[in-house]
């Protein structure tokens, strides 16, 4: 039987229990639901690392501990005090060659890191600022010009923390009462209802309208929202789908709002409550998680049997090396072989021999002899005109 592991804030909550155990027995699989604070890490130098977590047992009215390695398949849902040592056992599991739901392990916390990503990947999202003290947070008020705004923690669930400010005396009064550890201000996008869309692997399970309550502008199901259904379009699931590509999520909520008939994508949640979501489309989220975490695990070729991996970090220049391995042959046939592979070079070589271009020295040029010139006697100036005298004709004279 396909053993399942669902950590998180759901071990807490008996709906989300029952949900998630009638989908297990449905398909055919065992799920345990752990709270976080129950996981024991063991670290030896001997033995290795191990995963395990306490667990009652009914029938022997005793806590037993089991181990994490017997389990196919890790679900992480949300867990708030202990999340980096949540990513520690997923990278543990994925150590000995599991499926780990969310496969994404990073340190993705706060709603700024999310609004980046979305702008390298080119999503439209709301005019977001981000001040970490009560100075800088004022600073930036008196730099707004529009309102109202919304401000809010850079990391938090559910709607809690999030205030509106129609003003810059309004923004400056919630920020000199808050505690501040980070606050994110966004433009107010003037909207009374969003839409969450549900994300599972490489399609969408539906559309939900959550509108305000009245006399709130928060949209949260967890604040008294209302749901119904909403159409599902090709465009608007082409943008939930590029959504959660963009934060590396198999499993998320895409909140997506509109304003003057454009999409903005609100943010997006890697660990969504599914409660209204189940109660607006009548469909077992557990179910459609469970299925898509099979099918990887199917794809994955992966059994329940623990499997001792290690991992080595290779230099980079070791990257390119190919190790053969010893074969069984003797001394004489290797050294045959090596034979032959010499007298393949050589060959190789002969075939394709490269051009030598030698260098040639340059002679000197020679020098030409020059012949020197006539000498000429010198002469009186009568004896020049009686040499011209002899050499005119007779009939020149007469002219």
């Amino acid at each position: 039987m396909l053993k399942i592991a669902v950590i998180g804030a759901d071990a807490h909550n008996p709906w989300y229990r029952k949900e998630w155990k009638k989908a297990a027995k449905k398909l055919g699989a065992k799920v345990s639901l752990i709270p976080m604070k129950d996981v024991i890490l063991k670290i030896d130098q001997k033995k290795g690392v191990r995963a395990q977590f306490w667990v009652y047992d009914r029938k022997e009215k005793k806590v037993k501990v089991q181990d994490f390695k017997d389990y196919d398949i890790l679900i992480r849902r949300w867990v708030s005090k202990f999340y980096i040592q949540s990513l520690v056992l997923g990278w543990y599991m994925k150590r000995l060659g599991k499926v780990v739901l969310n496969s994404k392990l990073e340190m993705i916390l706060d709603k700024v890191s999310q609004a980046i990503r979305l702008f390298d990947a080119g999503l439209p999202h709301p005019l977001t600022w981000q001040a970490l003290r009560p100075r800088n947070a004022k600073k930036l008020l008196n730099q707004i010009s529009s309102y109202p705004i919304i401000i809010k923690p850079i990391s938090g669930t559910m709607g809690q923390g999030v205030f509106k400010a129609k003003s810059k005396s309004g923004a400056l009064k919630l920020v000199g009462k808050k505690d501040i550890h980070g606050l994110l201000i966004q433009r107010d996008l003037d909207i009374r209802y969003d839409l969450r869309i549900f994300v599972v692997g490489n399609r969408c399970l539906g559309a939900m309208k959550r509108m305000a309550p009245e006399g709130d502008f928060r949209s949260n199901v967890a604040v008294g929202a209302t749901t119904e259904k909403y159409e599902l379009t090709p465009e608007l699931e082409k943008l939930a789908l590029k959504a959660a590509r963009a934060m590396g999520y198999e499993i998320c909520g895409v909140d997506i709002m509109f304003r003057k008939n454009k999409p903005y994508v609100l943010e997006v949640n890697r660990t969504p409550q599914f409660r209204g979501f189940t109660k607006t489309f009548r469909i077992n989220v557990p179910e459609e998680i469970i299925k898509f975490a099979i099918s990887r695990q199917k794809k994955n070729g992966l059994s329940n049997l623990f499997r001792k991996t290690e991992i080595k970090f290779a230099p980079k220049a070791a990257t390119r090396r190919v190790e053969i391995e010893p074969s069984s042959s003797t001394s004489e046939e290797i050294n045959l072989e090596k034979k032959e592979i010499m007298k393949k070079k050589k060959s190789l070589k002969t075939i394709s021999k490269p051009v030598k271009f030698t260098k040639k020295k340059i002679q000197p040029v020679k020098e030409s002899k020059v012949k020197p010139l006539p000498k000429f006697k010198k002469q009186t100036l009568g004896q020049i005109e009686n040499k011209s005298k002899k050499n005119i004709s007779p009939h020149q004279i007469s002219k």
